[in-house]
């Protein structure tokens, strides 16, 4: 072989090589994952089942949606918030509803909020704040996120106007 084909073999080579190792170590990790335990949406999905009466049984009210949106910080620690969506079966049309559970930090169920519209429900949070999808109405009062920051029995529905959330018309 010449000097020139054994460099068009080496450039060849070592991308492959690179390729190769790199995905046999993304697959070791993926089992050292598996390994580590069921993460935090399925110890509060657990932890839901057991503690809530009116948790979807399968038969009579179907679990469609337990979507992990985050973790705020309160005064007593840390509140895990998670966005539940139930259906009735065997209806001719879909009925069901939304709620948003939140857990105190031993992953405890502590309150459960109902979501009135099939568009509103949780987004993120931030530091104290659960920011909603755009703006609701209770009576007279305007909001669109949820204040934890002095704990999950003491949270208050305030108006923030965020990007992504809801914001005045300009």
């Amino acid at each position: 072989m010449s000097n020139s084909s054994d460099k068009r073999l080496q450039l060849f080579l070592v991308p492959c090589l690179f390729a190769l190792f790199g995905f046999a170590g993304g697959c070791s990790s993926v089992g050292e994952a598996r390994l580590q335990g069921p993460d935090i949406r399925e110890r509060l999905l657990a932890n839901a089942r057991r503690s809530d009466q009116w948790f979807p049984d399968g038969k009579d009210v179907k679990l469609i949606l337990f979507a992990y949106v985050g973790r705020a910080q309160t005064k007593e620690g840390c509140a895990y918030v998670v966005e539940l969506r139930q259906v009735l079966t065997g209806m001719p049309c879909p009925r069901g509803a939304g709620y948003i559970l939140f857990f105190n930090s031993k992953e405890e169920l502590v309150a459960k909020e109902s979501i009135h519209t099939s568009t509103a429900g949780p987004l993120w949070c931030d530091g104290g704040l659960l920011f909603l999808c755009g703006n609701d109405i209770n009576g007279d009062k305007c909001w669109n996120a949820w204040d934890l920051s002095e704990g999950i029995s003491k949270r208050k529905r305030i108006l923030k106007p965020e990007y992504g959330s809801w914001r005045p018309e300009e």
